[in-house]
């Protein structure tokens, strides 16, 4: 893999909670001392995620030497399309979405030859 990518806007990172019941302990979490956690993103705000190449982030295409990176949705709630993603022109490697319906999402961003990587998020 020859880039790296994160959620730059539109998200929080939340611990995911699952208390104990009765006497079994959380089903998720057996080391309190390690917090899981996960993003979170709410219904119709904007979620951007930036990609990183040799340490720049958000990188041009024109520095891409024409592998720009493309994106689709493995998983998102419902029956309805995915959200729609946009980018600014000349720059793949920022991509912007408006989620519309509560749930899990994973969203995939990759490169050719370069790889790929998988962003799960929840929406409320």
């Amino acid at each position: 893999m020859d880039f790296d990518a994160r959620i730059t806007a539109g998200t929080q990172l939340v611990t995911w909670v699952d208390f104990p019941t009765g006497s079994a302990p959380s089903r998720i979490n057996p080391y309190p001392e390690h917090q899981q956690t996960y993003y979170r993103a709410t219904n119709h705000v904007a979620v951007t995620i930036k990609a990183k190449v040799d340490g720049v982030e958000e990188p041009l295409d024109t520095v891409l030497g024409g592998r720009l990176f493309y994106a689709k949705w493995a998983e998102w709630p419902g029956n309805m399309p995915p959200p729609a993603v946009t980018s600014p022109p000349g720059q793949s490697s920022v991509m912007t979405f408006i989620p519309v319906t509560p749930g899990h999402y994973l969203f995939v961003i990759r490169r050719e030859g370069g790889g790929g990587i998988a962003i799960p998020f929840e929406v409320v």
